[in-house]
């Protein structure tokens, strides 16, 4: 004004829009689709070929239907109180030896038909011609932990009479237990005895593993069908999730895993899930897409 036409009327302050912009309340309570999405999208992947897909902005939903399911008038009810259950069940100390893993490890043992010294000298020296892999993966289990081992040698100790008699009177099971504790390291030998025999099969697996992996990838990738199912649930769960007064931004992309959650979500009739509203979509758009399993 100082400045300025001192003729001229003194303009009128201008409002302050960040104080005037209030963020707004949500009067709703909203379905969310918890799925992983993706920040990044490869010009080569499904998500890609989705972007320029003109058919994925036209589908048609029915927006009374779609409000009525999932959304929710928010109302002030009291919260209900639940009664925790602690569930604390506590485990019964580890004993030497526990008779039920004394009678598994028995049965176990009896199949090798191999004296326990000779099972602690093909683990010691880890001999894979001695047992098979199903025979290792079994006995694996009743190695002796710290608390049999502290135990058992305190009663190899104790008392009188020699080491062979007190041997003897020992169950089949804590006999392995005092053969196994002589071989040093014999847990991680035992795991790498397992390793040795199990190798080549998984090697094998590994490989039939990875060609299915690509086929698939391969027929998921060039199927037109599936291309467009996974755009109408991309399209459905971001007018889900991006509904009422929020910032949350589109997501252009999800994970496979994502899928495996859309039957979680469910709409408020409490009978609706996601995953039957989503087929419901396509049957009225385009029910040919429900057919995408004669591309793979």
């Amino acid at each position: 004004v100082m400045d300025g036409d001192h003729n001229a009327p003194v303009s009128a302050p201008k409002p302050n829009v960040s104080s005037a912009k209030k963020k707004e309340k949500d009067t709703h309570r909203r379905t969310r689709l918890h799925w992983e999405t993706l920040g990044q999208v490869n010009s080569n992947s499904v998500w890609a070929a989705l972007a320029d897909d003109e058919e994925m902005e036209q589908i048609e939903i029915d927006e009374t239907e779609f409000t009525k399911l999932f959304q929710a008038e928010i109302k002030s009810t009291p919260t209900a109180t639940q009664s925790g259950n602690s569930g604390s069940s506590s485990r019964n100390a580890v004993q030497v030896i526990d008779p039920k893993r004394a009678n598994n490890g028995g049965i176990i043992l009896a199949r090798l038909r191999m004296s326990y010294d000779d099972m602690a000298k093909v683990v010691d020296n880890v001999d894979e011609t001695k047992m098979t892999a199903n025979q290792v993966q079994g006995i694996i289990e009743y190695m002796p932990t710290p608390t049999e081992r502290k135990s058992l040698r305190s009663y190899m100790k104790s008392g009188q009479g020699d080491s062979e008699e007190k041997f003897e009177k020992l169950c089949e099971c804590e006999k392995f237990m005092v053969a196994m504790i002589s071989v040093k390291q014999s847990r991680m030998k035992m795991r790498a005895l397992l390793f040795k025999l199990q190798f080549r099969g998984c090697i094998q697996d590994l490989a039939h593993d990875v060609f299915s992996v690509e086929k698939a990838c391969d027929e998921l990738n060039n199927s037109v069908k599936l291309r467009k199912l996974f755009g109408i649930v991309l399209n459905v769960g971001n007018r889900l999730n991006t509904a009422g007064p929020s910032d949350k931004r589109k997501a252009s992309a999800f994970s496979i895993q994502s899928l495996l959650k859309l039957n979680q979500a469910k709409a408020f009739d409490n009978k609706t899930t996601f995953l039957q509203y989503v087929v419901l979509v396509v049957q009225r758009n385009n029910e040919k897409l429900l057919n995408f399993k004669d591309d793979l």
